[in-house]
């Protein structure tokens, strides 16, 4: 999985090899996402399983 931003330049990749880990590793690099970004900026994600996320 990989973080692009809106010039398709990846930001943060993590390498998910197995079905159980999928929601933990897109939390976790999301929340490493906005540790870098000022609280002005608006973030879109696609995740093929986001309606498990609440």
């Amino acid at each position: 999985m990989t973080l692009l931003c809106c010039h398709d330049r990846a930001l943060f990749t993590v390498n998910i090899n197995t079905a159980g880990q999928g929601q933990h590793f897109v939390l976790t690099t999301l929340a490493k996402l906005f540790k870098h970004l000022p609280l002005t900026v608006g973030v879109h994600f696609l995740y093929n399983i986001g309606c498990q996320l609440h």
